[in-house]
């Protein structure tokens, strides 16, 4: 924390070295030691670029994660050619007026806008779009596109023909708006334009074998640089930013500072123990930088996760219902055998010296052995699934658990679902198949060994 202190506290804009002024526009901050109107030309230039490549993608408000920040300064003996590059929390260039910002700048530009504004689209198309904009020209609110770049590549050719040809200009942006749905190029070409993405391309061939492109003019932003940019003096130090928040462990903090940042939300999603809200957040983050892959990627192992979490609680609530039903038919047989103790209560013990029947009811004809393989729980009825050693699987019904003699098992022998380990067996039962249970008889007497 003290390392950050003395970071911020140090951290003093380029305005309070050189007594800047600044002008602010979209993600756009020009500081500028050179005069106001070279400033204003710049920041005029930046914005129809902003406006022209993001109404091409269905934003006209398009959004930069991080500030563009441009120094504007007086012209400079051997003078480097303009480049945006990262410092940090934001983006650095020094320019000496609207002009220097060439092909190479403005490619950029449209690198940063496609990442933060538009879903991901096959790669030609990214490399066609941005090399038709590298070139775009603006003079004031007069915005022409499709001047052609040094190297003429395919990619840029097929943009060319369908955002300046008269026939396709205007169809461009359905294109892309389907491809950006995750929709197959074919269609999507079939729906813009009403040709196959095959005849495109034909006519890609002659295009570029005929070398005439010509340019278009595109609605402008309506701006008048002199009046709709206020001049205002720098601040004389930078603010906390949402990185020094997030290195500082202030995820919360990091996301306040920069809406438009996805890394906070991320790593704050990462942090969920409940997986509906963990998957909530990554598509938060995937919504502000849907280029990213590692989002992508954390997205399809949450979407997963989440689908076991689901089967898991399934399983467990199905569990639960077994059990619960194994108890209360426990508790039902535990009922019988009490009112049973009770009925017998006071009667003179049994003469075991004389043999009498333990079974005086119908004699069951039906006998089998084996191996208790499972008991089919099925509406208050037991279906017994019994394995005979080299025979064929029989399945007998019991009706009424209360009214079946089981010897060797006790109460609880006969748990619902599959018997792990399979138990030996024999039964004792009625034939009397049916067809709708799909069993062979009716069980009289269940013995385990």
């Amino acid at each position: 924390m003290k390392r950050l202190v003395a970071a911020l506290a140090g951290a003093l804009t380029v305005a309070a070295q050189e007594r800047a002024t600044l002008f602010v526009s979209g993600p756009f901050e020009i500081y500028t030691t050179a005069g106001e109107r070279p400033a204003r030309e710049v920041l005029n230039k930046l914005e129809q670029f902003r406006h022209a490549f993001g109404t091409l993608l269905g934003k006209p408000d398009a959004v930069s994660v991080w500030p563009i920040r441009v120094k504007v300064v007086r012209p400079q003996k051997d003078a480097r050619a303009p480049e945006l590059t990262f410092n940090r929390d934001h983006w650095a260039m020094t320019v000496t007026s609207a002009s220097a910002i060439g092909a190479n700048v403005l490619r950029q530009l449209g690198l940063l806008l496609l990442e933060a504004n538009a879903a991901p689209m096959p790669e030609w198309v990214d490399r066609g779009l941005l090399d038709l904009f590298s070139t775009l020209e603006v003079s004031g609110t007069i915005v022409n596109l499709g001047a052609p770049p040094a190297e003429r590549s395919r990619d840029w050719a097929r943009m060319h023909l369908l955002a300046v040809h008269p026939d396709y200009s205007g169809k461009l942006r359905v294109l892309l708006a389907n491809l950006q749905r995750g929709a197959d190029p074919d269609p999507s070409f079939r729906n813009a334009f009403e040709k196959s993405q095959a005849e495109i391309e034909k006519q890609v061939d002659a295009y570029l074998a005929a070398g005439k492109f010509g340019t278009t003019g595109l609605s402008s932003k309506p701006i008048q640089p002199d009046r709709d940019f206020e001049a205002r003096p720098a601040p004389a130090k930078i603010p906390p930013s949402a990185v020094d928040l997030l290195e500082a462990g202030d995820l919360a903090g990091a996301a306040r500072a920069n809406p438009r940042w996805a890394e906070p939300l991320y790593r704050m999603a990462l942090k969920e123990t409940d997986t509906e809200r963990r998957l909530a957040g990554i598509k938060k983050a995937i919504s502000l930088e849907p280029r990213n892959r590692r989002y992508r990627e954390a997205l399809v192992r949450a979407i997963e996760e989440n689908r076991l979490a689901a089967e898991e609680a399934e399983r467990k609530r199905k569990e639960e219902a077994r059990l619960e039903l194994e108890r209360l038919r426990d508790e039902a047989l535990r009922r019988v055998r009490e009112a049973e103790m009770r009925a017998n209560e006071g009667k003179p013990p049994i003469d075991e010296s004389k043999v009498v029947p333990w079974w005086d009811g119908p004699q069951p004809s039906g006998q089998v052995q084996g191996s208790l393989q499972r008991v089919d729980c099925v509406g208050g009825m037991l279906r017994l699934v019994i394995a005979p050693p080299g025979g064929k699987t029989v399945q007998l019904l019991i009706r009424n658990p209360s009214q079946v003699v089981i010897e060797g098992g006790g109460t609880s022998a006969l748990n619902c679902g599959p018997q792990k380990p399979p138990r030996s067996i024999a039964v004792n039962y009625f034939p009397k198949p049916d067809a709708k249970m799909g069993t062979a008889g009716d069980v009289a007497v269940v013995a385990f060994k």
